[in-house]
């Protein structure tokens, strides 16, 4: 019998508590052993008495039948007890005993870094999330990410566009996914991976995110902050990175800029200044030696952003730059827009009437205002 029945049959049994999966793993350390014990067993193994009843119940119907599911859509599986299953992930607190995969895990065997940050990113840190991407993809690096709007769909952009090595992470099953990042995964599977540790079908449980976080973190020796303000998905991402012994990078951004207020937060608390992709390049190069090299790339979304600031826009004052800077590519809101630039509600709204007037930014339905490029 294929082994990881055994995972799944667990997984089922125990409602997806993974914490009490790996406990489980560890008193026991098999999992075939774990699925023909009896009741005594578990009680002697101190599992509680709300899961006996499940883990004495030894059919494997609705485990053939996810099996079965992984094989038609080509998602593998790989457990802890599997030779396969990633380094990275056996060096932490609580890995994960089983996690499913499309494409190939073999891309996290090259140099690889985690990049992240804000879904409600400006228009300057995607351009700055691209440009890193870019050049690190380049420099021969696999990059990990999640899959949300933003930062992290910029960075799958950019290494989609250099035809670099891409894993994504999940946090709900390879099943159950929006068109958009169905999308971002069929691109993604022949140069690299998407990754999870949820069943096929799974929706996104309440902590998903935190559970997803410690994943990005952990598959690489280094995570990249390239936008987080303050109590942000991002911030905890960095914190199971340094938690993990990992190398956290931040960009630095502006003291007034409630967009960078988690970037300068992790500096403040000991994370690494980075100000060009290839410090992180000369950084990993005694690790990797000529499997990394700087790559020398002409930016031309970052090129376009700063020539729009610089050049196009005559602004008058630097309330409206920072505007300007603070309304991210799909449009933001005016209570938005203050969080982001930090600029109380009614100077924004009077400069937003002037930008409109000169033509450089748009109101559209919902209350939001976009740049017209």
């Amino acid at each position: 019998m294929n082994r990881h029945l055994y995972w799944l049959w667990l997984r089922l049994a125990l409602a997806g508590n993974i914490k009490m999966m790996y406990a489980l793993y560890v008193a026991v350390g098999d999992a075939e052993k774990i699925f023909r014990a009896e009741r005594n067993d578990y009680i002697d193994w101190d599992v509680p008495q709300n899961y006996i009843p499940a883990l004495t119940d030894k059919d494997l119907t609705q485990a053939y039948n996810i099996f079965g599911q992984c094989e038609r859509f080509d998602i593998h599986i790989v457990s802890i007890e599997d030779e396969a299953y990633p380094a990275s992930l056996r060096q932490i607190a609580l890995p994960p005993c089983i996690i499913f995969y499309q494409g190939n895990l073999s891309c996290l065997d090259a140099p690889a870094l985690t990049i992240i940050g804000t879904r409600y990113c400006t228009v300057g840190g995607e351009a700055i999330a691209d440009e890193f991407a870019r050049g690190l993809s380049l420099s021969g690096f696999t990059l990990v990410c999640g899959v949300a709007k933003g930062i992290e769909e910029a960075v799958f952009t950019a290494v989609k566009e250099t035809d670099g090595r891409n894993v994504l992470v999940l946090p709900c099953g390879h099943l159950s996914v929006s068109k958009r990042v169905k999308f971002m995964m069929c691109d993604t599977v022949g140069r690299g991976a998407v990754i999870s540790e949820m069943l096929p079908g799974e929706k996104t449980p309440p902590n998903a995110y935190h559970m997803r976080n410690r994943l990005l973190s952990a598959l690489t020796p280094g995570t990249l902050v390239v936008q987080a303000p303050v109590k942000s998905g991002t911030q905890i991402t960095a914190s199971y990175a340094l938690e993990q012994g990992k190398d956290v990078f931040v960009l630095p951004g502006s003291l007034r800029s409630p967009a960078y207020a988690g970037n300068n937060m992790l500096l403040r608390d000991g994370a690494t200044p980075i100000i060009d992709f290839t410090d992180l390049v000369e950084y990993y190069k005694p690790r990797y030696g000529d499997q990394v090299q700087s790559a020398v790339i002409e930016d031309e979304s970052f090129e376009s952003f700063i020539r729009s600031v610089s050049e196009s826009k005559k602004f008058d004052n630097e309330a409206q730059q920072r505007i300007y800077s603070a309304i991210s590519s799909e449009g933001n809101t005016v209570d938005e827009i203050v969080m982001n630039s930090g600029i109380p509600t009614g100077k924004v709204l009077s400069e937003l009437t002037f930008m409109e007037i000169k033509g450089w930014v748009e109101s559209s339905p919902g209350g939001k205002y976009k740049i017209i490029v």
